[in-house]
């Protein structure tokens, strides 16, 4: 209610009175020509910012606005002529010392017989307009102020008119700062006006521009307009007050629902002249009502649908409802003299009470119970009871606070939880099964590892013997093949010497004699390097000499070497490696690795046939080809050959007695490895011919 300290404004304001006011839930205050505050809606003042109408009363509306924000309104007040306000932003003092900001919606009603006064609306930022009183209070009071200003239109005097005028225009501000949609038309449905909210959603900036027209000349779709200028025609003929209908209209492509109330406007002699209405936007409830429908459908499914047992009861204890489950938990465990529905409306302690267990469980649960309601404590428990039988079966129960609607209610489920605790107690007797056996399996293991340490131990010992015998053994060769080349280079020297002194003198039997000793010495002095050349590989010692050489000099300078053997066997070698190429390599190493190559190629290969030698350069390296059409070599025998002492049988060789040793293959990989090369060999099967490869870096 407005709080006055002059009974004369609310004359001085003409028609205006306090009826209008309560319908604003914003901070309401009317000023005086010295902007002293005469007026004020007291509970929101209260609510708001803290004072009572005694603090405010009589007192400048500048001592309770921030000191920065004053001249906004002084420049409002002090205007003669000033505009319906555009939105300002004012920070307001509380009683407790703090400061809030408002926006400020302002107007000047001035009475030219009297004096002049403000009002002003402050609207809390965030703030949602709201209305309490009845929908039917709200009409009666807008229809009283629209008549009686129609009455003063026609009674009142030439110098009244600015009164009227004014009054007219303050009850237009008041209606729009309410949150409803509020017009009136005439006795033909034709509009005599309406509040700026019902203007936006008519489709028109000003309220004036409604005046004159039909809903058939507004925004409405064509079947809106006709429901809503019907029901306005049905209340004028009707002549009598329809509040709360429901209606939807299409505003913008949207759908918006509506409750509408409809009054008739009668003349002083109680003729009906014309119908008010208002409406009040409902879509958001009506979507609200909508969701909590859905809402209370699926959760009355998963009520009844779920395996739990499940009572829900009020705040005091009362059972309102319980589900499918907990009757046949109630009928199958707690008492066979069950009647559906017995327990509903009674207190749950009373279900309790029909247990076996009841002395123990009954104080129990009114101790949950309380520490729920008193202190939200939702903490499950499981707990064993018995059945009507004597039975006992674990239950899980688990009770919380629910809100169904504006209701706080007690949901508690039961889950019959026996079948868990038996598999629980299978596992645990599992679990400790499962230990004997991890204690057991942990004895075995640690037997097993230390007779795994005393193997490696003796494995160790082993390994350290075979290097020990293994180094004596390369120390023996290397000391071997040192004494025996000494005497081996003395006795090719002088056989040598022999069959060139005394060429003539020698028969031919003495001559084929000292070239078989010749021979021998020349093969147990290659021999002898070959083993030094294993060693060496063995021991990563093999070293090489790089120097820049040309590759197909080298290969030309192997096969004349080689020339005593292909000459007897008619094959022919066919070099295809370029003049020019030239790479950083040992020649020496590398005239090694052609030979053995080669010498292999010969000795596997059958008369008249021939070997061929290519290169080809690829992005970082050179391949190296060797391929001959000899006797070739099965999948299963390729991989080993690079092993020392591997052979391939050789049936050409067998009849000529041309057996070698097995280590070529070997050093030649030791050789290649030394350039940073790889090497290795393929061939289609027995009697389909052998490549070896080799890489060389450029």
């Amino acid at each position: 209610m407005l709080k006055r300290n002059d009974s004369s404004v609310l004359s001085n304001l003409g028609i205006f009175n306090e009826a209008l006011l309560k319908y604003i839930s914003e901070l309401v205050v009317i000023l005086d020509k010295d902007y002293k505050i005469k007026y004020l809606n007291n509970k929101n003042i209260e609510k708001e910012l803290g004072y009572t109408a005694k603090n405010l009363l009589d007192k400048f509306i500048i001592s309770f606005i921030h000191p920065k924000d004053r001249k906004y309104i002084t420049q409002i007040l002090d205007d003669k002529n000033p505009p319906k306000t555009e939105e300002i932003k004012i920070r307001l003092l509380h009683n407790n010392g703090a400061y809030f900001t408002y926006t400020l919606h302002g107007e000047l009603i001035i009475n030219p017989e009297t004096s002049k006064h403000y009002i002003l609306i402050f609207k809390k930022e965030g703030q949602k307009s709201e209305i309490t009183p009845s929908s039917q209070e709200f009409m009666e009071d807008i229809s009283s102020s629209l008549m009686e200003i129609r009455f003063w239109k026609l009674l009142q005097s030439r110098k009244s008119k600015k009164v009227v005028e004014k009054s007219q225009e303050l009850l237009q501000f008041i209606l729009d700062n309410i949150p409803y949609y509020v017009s009136w038309k005439d006795k033909n449905s034709i509009y005599l006006g309406c509040n700026k909210n019902y203007a936006k959603i008519a489709g028109f900036q000003e309220p004036n521009e409604i005046i004159g027209k039909s809903d058939f000349e507004l925004n409405w779709t064509k079947e809106d307009a006709k429901k809503i200028d019907d029901a306005d025609k049905q209340a004028l003929k009707s002549k009598k007050t329809k509040l709360s209908s429901e209606t939807s209209l299409y505003i913008n492509e949207n759908l918006h629902w509506f409750d509408t109330n409809r009054i008739p406007l009668r003349d002083t002699d109680g003729k009906v002249i014309g119908v008010l209405k208002n409406f009040i936007n409902i879509t958001d409830r009506k979507a609200a009502h909508s969701a909590l429908k859905k809402s209370e459908k699926k959760f009355r499914h998963l009520f009844e649908s779920s395996p739990y047992a499940i009572w829900i009861m009020d705040l005091s204890g009362r059972i309102i409802n319980y589900n499918s489950a907990m009757e046949r938990l109630i009928s199958g465990y707690i008492t066979k003299d069950y009647k559906k529905g017995d327990f509903i409306g009674k207190n749950f302690l009373e279900l309790v009470k029909t247990s076996k267990d009841a002395h123990d469980l009954v104080p129990m649960f009114e101790e949950r119970f309380n520490n729920l309601v008193k202190y939200n404590d939702y903490n499950p428990i499981e707990l064993t009871i018995r059945n009507s039988e004597g039975e006992k079966f674990w239950a899980l129960i688990h009770s919380t606070i629910i809100e169904l609607g504006d209701k706080k209610l007690i949901q508690t489920m039961i889950q019959d939880i026996t079948e868990k605790k038996k598999i629980e107690l299978n596992i645990k007797k599992s679990r400790k099964k499962l230990e004997l056996l991890n204690r057991d399996l942990e004895k075995k293991v640690k037997e097993r590892t230390k007779e795994l340490e005393d193997s490696e131990r003796r494995l160790i010992l082993k390994n350290e013997k075979l290097k020990k015998t293994d180094q004596i053994k390369n120390e023996f060769i290397q000391y071997a093949t040192h004494e025996l080349k000494t005497p081996l280079i003395s006795i090719g020297g002088y056989v040598d010497y022999i069959l060139v002194k005394h060429h003539e003198d020698l028969n031919p039997e003495i001559k084929n004699d000292l070239n078989i000793v010749r021979k021998n010495v020349f093969r147990l002095e290659k021999l002898m390097n070959q083993l030094m050349d294993v060693m060496k590989i063995e021991e990563k010692k093999l070293s090489i000499q790089l120097t820049e050489s040309n590759i197909n000099k080298l290969v030309e300078d192997c096969i004349k070497e080689l020339s005593f053997q292909t000459h007897k066997k008619e094959i022919e070698i066919i070099n295809k490696i370029d003049n020019s190429l030239v790479l950083e390599i040992d020649p020496e190493r590398l005239f090694q690795v052609f030979s053995n190559l080669l010498s292999n190629a010969i000795k596997f290969s059958p008369p008249k046939s021939e070997i061929l030698i290519d290169v080809k350069k690829e992005s970082d390296f050179y391949l190296f080809t060797v391929k001959d059409s000899g006797i070739g070599i099965e999948n299963g025998e390729i991989e080993n050959l690079f092993n020392k002492f591997e052979k391939v049988r050789n049936p050409l060789a067998d009849k000529l007695n041309e057996e070698g040793t097995g280590l070529g293959l070997y050093i030649s990989k030791g050789i290649i490895n030394a350039h940073k090369g790889k090497i290795w060999i393929s061939s289609k099967g027995r009697n389909k011919g052998t490549t070896v490869y080799f890489t060389l870096p450029i």
